[in-house]
């Protein structure tokens, strides 16, 4: 019995999942002046300064999930539709937030404002600038 009590208390103490913060972004057309969520393929993500790690490596997406930089003020994004390229950059700030005892902090964002390119990406709309560690759409990207 007591190593049974022992064995669940242990476990208790462990962070199995560590949430992130991560922008949420939804990619949008306008026909006929009604907006729908499209599937956009052959798309390719990484971030300025780690070009080395692709978010997205030529998929299929109607979403895609951005991690802000929690070293910098400023996180820039490449967005690769085939051979074109448009740029998502970011300004924001970080705060942390206590989500569990087993798991400590995470980081929180603002986002206060942004720019893009308009290669294949027509506008933005920002409909939510707090990142939290929570699902939620963030970015409408319009193309």
């Amino acid at each position: 019995m007591i190593v049974l009590l022992a064995l669940f208390s242990s476990c208790e103490n462990e962070c199995f999942h560590k949430p992130l913060s991560m922008l949420n972004a939804d990619f949008f057309t306008i026909d006929e002046g009604e907006e729908g969520e499209v599937t956009v393929d052959d798309v390719s993500v990484f971030a300025i300064g780690r070009e080395d790690t692709l978010l997205y490596d030529s998929a299929s997406v109607r979403r895609i999930s951005m991690p802000l930089d929690p070293n910098s003020d400023i996180t820039a994004f490449v967005l690769l539709f085939g051979d074109i390229a448009d740029t998502l950059t970011f300004h924001h700030t970080a705060a942390p937030y206590f989500y569990s005892y087993e798991c400590g902090f995470v980081l929180h964002f603002d986002v206060s404002s942004f720019e893009h390119t308009t290669n294949i990406i027509d506008s933005l709309k920002l409909e939510r600038p707090e990142i939290t560690h929570k699902y939620e759409k963030h970015l409408k990207i319009y193309l």
